[in-house]
């Protein structure tokens, strides 16, 4: 099946998954990299140079399994916190967890507007939109290439890009 530009849905879906991939890359690059003085490097930087299109592609692709992994697992609590009695304590420990190993992936910091969603409907890594509109570090153009939820938040990690 064709969409209105002629093509299929499993390139408009490559297309959107790049576009994705790139996004958080530069993301990753606001956060990390423009954050830090000069010579640091993150402990799980993939080694590509700096700056090349092979090198946001391997950065946004190795972040966004980093994150897909760390995805499911919140969303994993925030299912179990609705359906398991008592779980109140082990969600609150795993999800500080979650949000320690994303802290991690971006130099320490976690991105402004970071958020766990603790509804099991919906992507539980999200970014406010409000929060990155003001931030000065983050490129609104590049923000626009991540995927939203129906209340405009960014998700940093999703599993379909159609």
């Amino acid at each position: 099946m064709k969409t209105q530009n002629n093509i299929s849905k499993r390139e408009a879906s490559k297309r959107h998954k790049t576009r994705h991939l790139d996004a958080l890359a530069l993301l990753w690059h606001c956060h990390v990299e423009w954050g830090k003085p000069p010579g640091w490097v993150a402990e799980f930087k993939p080694t590509v140079t700096k700056g090349s299109p092979a090198a946001m592609e391997a950065i946004g692709d190795w972040l966004h399994r980093k994150l897909g992994l760390l995805e499911r697992r919140a969303h994993r609590a925030a299912t179990n916190l609705c359906n398991v009695p008592d779980y109140q304590a082990k969600c609150d420990r795993i999800l500080e967890k979650v949000a320690g190993e994303v802290r991690t992936l971006f130099g320490g910091n976690l991105p402004a507007g970071f958020i766990i969603n603790r509804d099991p409907r919906g992507y539980a890594l999200k970014l406010e939109a409000g929060p990155l509109r003001r931030h000065a570090a983050s490129s609104r153009s590049s923000l626009n290439n991540l995927h939203r939820d129906w209340g405009g938040d960014f998700i940093l990690a999703p599993s379909n890009f159609n």
